[in-house]
């Protein structure tokens, strides 16, 4: 699975709306996920990145990452800057775990699937401080398990940034399910 993204605009200053006195600013985006069976085993790779470009480039433009999945063990939108990218790398194999039961229905099997991941996030900027409450640029990388249950449906990630982040726990759905919620 892959996308992109291209965005262009312009931003005028001064009285007249189409004056001289403006600036172009962009941003321009990509993910990728990719998974490979191997025996019982599911390799997991997911990336994205992203660079704002532009002489004024306002603060909403910026790539902002931290949170269960661009930065899992930082805070949300903890690592801000005009370039930044994120990679995550997971093993995905059954494991045996109790059934829930659906009623009528049956019940969910007795499996759930473990999925150990390591993450990286990168952040750079084109000038030289931070904004406040913000890291500075480098590699922010963390450590992670998650657990899917419910035929794969539901997944549980407990996460911790190394050398300094912090402990997170996260619930979620699966991404298929993502632009219906």
């Amino acid at each position: 699975r892959f996308g992109g993204e291209l965005r262009a605009a312009r931003m005028w200053f001064g009285d007249m709306p189409f004056g001289r006195d403006g600036s172009w600013f962009g941003r321009a985006s990509f993910s990728a996920q990719v998974e490979r069976p191997v025996g019982r085993l599911r390799l997991v790779s997911r990336s994205f990145g992203a660079v704002g470009v532009g002489s004024d480039v306002p603060p909403q433009e910026f790539v902002h990452l931290g949170g269960p999945t661009t930065g899992p063990g930082y805070e949300f939108h903890e690592l801000v800057g005009r370039i930044g990218a994120s990679q995550r790398l997971e093993a995905r194999f059954p494991v045996p775990f109790f059934a829930l039961s659906l009623g009528r229905y049956g019940n969910t099997g007795s499996y759930a699937t473990l999925a150990p991941y390591l993450h990286t996030g990168y952040i750079a900027r084109l000038d030289d401080a931070p904004p406040a409450g913000q890291r500075s640029v480098g590699w922010y990388p963390s450590v992670g398990v998650g657990l899917l249950t419910v035929f794969d449906l539901l997944r549980f990630d407990d996460a911790k940034g190394v050398p300094d982040g912090r402990w997170s726990f996260s619930v979620d759905v699966i991404r298929d399910f993502w632009p219906i919620l």
